[in-house]
């Protein structure tokens, strides 16, 4: 086990779904048994912050109702529903 823990642009490169769990270990200088020592962990921690992925905004409700007019099929629609309300309501003259 080392003491250094690798470079983070390094890491962030790295295909890690395609790479054996030893070689995972010893690349990150972690013992695969035994895990990291608690004094390591505590300075990792406090190097690269916890292990958590950042939390995403949650959107409003009128957010997403607007974000669907982004989509020109809805202006088709909308179109589309307004000829045959106009078709519809001339048909019952």
């Amino acid at each position: 086990m080392t003491d250094a823990a690798p470079h983070r642009d390094t890491l962030s490169e790295r295909p890690w779904h395609a790479v054996p769990g030893e070689d995972v270990a010893e690349d990150l200088g972690s013992d695969r048994e035994a895990g990291l020592a608690d004094k390591e962990a505590h300075r990792r921690l406090e190097r690269y912050g916890p292990n958590r992925l950042p939390e995403r905004q949650r959107e409003t409700v009128l957010r997403t109702f607007l974000r669907q007019f982004r989509d020109p099929l809805i202006y088709i629609l909308l179109i589309a529903g307004g000829v045959s309300l106009a078709i519809g309501n001339l048909a019952g003259r």
